[in-house]
């Protein structure tokens, strides 16, 4: 509850934080989700921040086929999606990884009132990734087994107003209506864990009580 509280109390700072392309860039992907062509993946790739893992083209070529199938579908199985993109090399050595973050990214575009799962969240939330000698099925379970705690607690977070300031507050501020409480929720998180591994303690920009 105390990080919840410090995220009310914080709530300008943290929205300071987050910059308006953001939102924009945001936008454009929801709006044009329908419309994968060449333009939309790249934008998705940038935001999503798919570029800097390196991936093959192979993958990204599964990766796209599968958020237009969920697309046209209107869901994804995320136990499915992280099995069949493992199976496809993700990068150029051929290299099979297990890329949870990603599935979870394609799986909010189909649905948006779905949580994401990153390095922010996780730390958030003060999860351990299972060790990667594990057997896949078993790393699959595990992390599949928080996703489901993140969807229970964004609901529980959303139904007991536990960041009611702070989600009031974006949506004042920002005036967007793209965004969902869960998305909101997945920002305000990124967003504070980001100012607390800058040193917003240590700058005095967040204050413990």
């Amino acid at each position: 509850m105390l990080m919840y509280e410090m995220m009310n109390q914080y709530a300008e700072v943290i929205l300071g934080s987050i910059k308006e392309k953001h939102i924009e860039d945001y936008e454009w992907l929801l709006h044009n989700r329908h419309n994968i062509g060449h333009v939309f993946k790249q934008r998705f790739r940038s935001f999503w921040r798919l570029n800097p893992a390196l991936l093959s083209d192979d993958f990204y070529d599964t990766y796209f086929e599968e958020l237009q199938d969920g697309l046209a579908k209107g869901t994804v199985d995320l136990r499915a999606l992280t099995q069949t993109l493992y199976t496809t090399p993700s990068n150029q050595k051929g290299a099979n990884k297990l890329q949870f973050a990603f599935c979870t990214k394609l799986c909010h575009t189909v649905n948006p009132c779905l949580p994401i799962y990153d390095a922010m969240i996780r730390d958030f939330y003060f999860y351990s990734e299972p060790n990667r000698k594990l057997p896949l099925s078993v790393r699959i379970e595990d992390l599949m087994f928080f996703y489901q705690f993140l969807t229970a607690e964004y609901r529980r977070i959303i139904s007991e107003n536990l960041l009611q300031t702070a989600i009031t507050s974006f949506l004042t501020k920002f005036r967007t209506s793209a965004f969902t409480a869960e998305k909101v929720i997945d920002s305000l998180i990124w967003a504070f864990v980001g100012l607390m591994k800058s040193g917003a303690i240590v700058s005095k920009a967040v204050t413990y009580r």
